[in-house]
């Protein structure tokens, strides 16, 4: 069963899989979309949510050496970010 429409990329399971472990495990409650559309509170905890997987996301991304070898997969990861603003843009305050 899939926790939302959302299924995360490969490489953010490679790069974040000891997080998503900890925030996603069956002993963490996870706001259903129904849920978080009809809870505020719900939703405010989904919005954190996506807000720290993009910090972490960011923060992986900088600690990556500025390596040939690794620019393929700093700009997917940055790609996979933007793109998990993009679907939550709610959560993201505009500048």
């Amino acid at each position: 069963m899939s926790l939302s429409p959302f299924s995360f990329p490969l490489e953010v399971r490679l790069h974040l899989s000891a997080w998503i472990e900890e925030k996603f495990s069956p002993s963490v409650p996870f706001p259903s979309p129904s849920e978080a559309e009809a809870d505020p509170a719900a939703g405010e905890a989904a919005c954190a949510l996506a807000r720290e997987m993009v910090a972490q996301l960011d923060a992986r991304v900088a600690a990556m050496p500025d390596d040939p070898d690794k620019y393929l997969m700093r700009a997917q990861l940055e790609e996979i970010a933007k793109n998990l603003k993009v679907r939550t843009c709610s959560c993201f305050p505009m500048p």
